[in-house]
C-alpha cells in the first residue's frame, strides 16, 4: 500500500491513524498482545528541498517557523521565540525531526535543510462552538511516523522496502518515548508504520533505556519482544466508531494506571493476563470468521476492561463511553471502548447494515457522533 508521491523537488507522506479492536491496557506490559488496526482517517507531511529548515504546522498555528538542528545529537534549536504552549505541542513533531537528522548523520549522509508542512486536520472533531477536539485516533503517532518517513525519502532512503519499515518503525518509537517520557506502548506507531491489521507484542523498554550505543545501530538491532504480526480481519465484519464528544490525553491516564499497578500488582497482571488470553482466542476467532465468538470475545473483553476500570478508578467506561457501548449492545452488536477509554471514541461490531444502522441511529440520539471509519487491509 502506498501513500507516497514524488518528484524531484518533494514528497508528500498520508500515514493512517489506528483503533485499537482488543488488547489495550494490558499491551502496556510485555508478552501480552494487542490487535490493532490502520483506518481510514490519515495525517500528511509534505517535504521539499528548501536553504533553510522550515515547519509549518497549520493546525496548530505554526507558520514559517525557521530553526537548525545539530546533527551529531539531534538537538533543535529555534530562530525565534517560541510561546510555551506552542513548543509543547510541536515537542514530538520536533523529537521526529531530531532523530530522524541524527540517523541521517550517522550513516553519513549529507542534510539536505527542508521544508516540513504537517497537516492533522482528518483527526479532529470541530464543535458547533469551534472548539477542536482530537479523536484520540493516535494522530500523534502517526504524525511522527509521517516525519520519518518524510525526512529518510527526501534523502532518497527506500521508505518502502520491509528492511527501512523495521528501521522507521523503530526510529519512531524511539522519538515517540523520548518526546513521552518513556510512556506507551508503541501499538501505535506499528499501525501507522505497517498500515495493515496486526498482533503487536511490545519490546523489552529496559532495552531502550539501557542501550548505549548509537541510533543507527539501536535501530537496525533486533529488539527483545517485539513482535508484529499481520492478522486476518474477515471482509463481511463492520466496524462502528462513535465519538464520546470528550478527549483524552492518554499519558495522563497511563501514569495513573501506573499508581494502581504498584499498590495493586497481583490484581493488575492477573487483569492483563485475562486481556491477553482474549486477544489470542480472537485472531483464531477471525481467523475462523467465527462472528458468535468474536463477539461473545469483544463483549467479554469489555467486560474485564470494566473490571479494570472499576479496580484502577480510571474510569474508562463511565458516562457516555458506557452509554455508547449498552446501547450497540441493545441494537445487537457487540461493543468495547477503544483505546484509553475515559472518552475518546468505543466501537461496535457486527455483521450486516441492518444492524450497523441500528447502532448509529441510537448513537445518534443519545449524542455519540458516529464516525465514518474503516480499518485498512492490504
Amino acid at each position: 500500500m502506498s501513500f507516497s508521491k514524488k518528484d524531484n523537488k518533494c514528497l508528500i507522506i498520508k500515514t493512517p491513524c489506528k483503533l485499537i479492536l482488543s488488547g489495550e491496557w494490558a499491551v502496556l506490559e510485555q508478552n501480552h498482545p494487542c490487535i490493532v488496526l490502520p483506518i481510514n482517517r490519515f495525517v500528511t507531511a509534505k517535504i521539499s528541498h528548501a536553504q533553510k529548515f522550515i515547519l509549518n504546522a497549520p493546525d496548530i498555528n505554526v507558520f514559517n517557523l525557521y530553526f537548525s538542528v545539530d546533527p551529531k545529537n539531534g538537538k533543535i534549536f529555534y530562530n525565534t521565540l517560541i510561546p510555551k504552549d506552542i513548543k509543547k505541542k510541536l515537542k514530538l513533531s520536533l523529537c521526529a525531526i531530531g532523530h530522524s537528522i541524527k540517523f541521517l548523520h550517522e550513516n553519513n549522509i549529507t542534510i539536505i535543510p527542508f521544508k516540513l508542512i504537517l497537516n492533522s486536520s482528518q483527526t479532529v472533531f470541530k464543535k458547533p462552538d469551534g472548539n477542536i477536539l482530537k479523536l484520540g485516533l493516535g494522530s500523534s503517532a502517526a504524525i511522527t511516523v509521517s516525519i520519518c518517513k518524510a525526512i529518510l525519502g527526501l534523502h532518497n532512503i527506500d521508505i518502502y522496502s520491509n528492511t527501512i519499515k523495521d528501521l522507521i518503525f523503530k526510529l519512531s518509537a524511539i522519538a515517540h518515548l523520548r518526546a513521552q517520557n518513556g510512556i506507551g506502548s508503541c501499538c501505535d506507531i506499528a499501525a501507522s508504520c505497517y498500515q495493515v491489521p496486526i498482533i503487536y507484542t511490545r519490546f523489552d523498554p529496559t532495552y531502550l533505556s539501557c542501550n548505549n550505543n548509537s541510533l543507527s545501530s539501536c535501530v537496525k538491532s533486533i529488539w527483545p519482544g517485539l513482535s508484529i504480526k499481520p492478522v486476518y480481519i474477515p471482509p463481511d465484519l463492520i466496524l462502528c466508531t462513535g465519538y464520546t464528544g470528550k478527549s483524552v490525553f492518554t499519558p495522563d491516564l497511563i501514569s495513573r494506571l501506573q499508581d494502581y499497578k504498584k499498590n495493586n500488582l497481583s490484581e493488575y497482571n492477573a487483569l492483563c493476563v485475562e486481556i491477553s488470553q482474549i486477544v489470542k482466542a480472537l485472531v483464531l476467532a477471525l481467523k475462523n470468521n467465527d462472528s458468535k465468538k468474536i463477539c461473545e470475545l469483544i463483549n467479554l473483553n469489555s467486560q474485564v476492561l470494566s473490571k479494570l476500570s472499576l479496580c484502577s478508578g480510571l474510569s474508562l467506561d463511565s458516562g457516555k463511553m458506557g452509554k455508547l457501548v449498552l446501547l450497540a449492545k441493545q441494537a445487537g452488536a457487540c461493543a468495547k471502548i477503544s483505546g484509553a477509554g475515559a472518552g475518546d471514541c468505543g466501537i461496535a461490531l457486527c455483521f450486516d447494515k441492518k444492524t450497523e444502522q441500528k447502532v448509529k441511529a441510537s448513537w445518534r440520539n443519545s449524542g455519540i457522533i458516529p464516525l465514518d471509519l474503516k480499518y485498512l487491509i492490504k
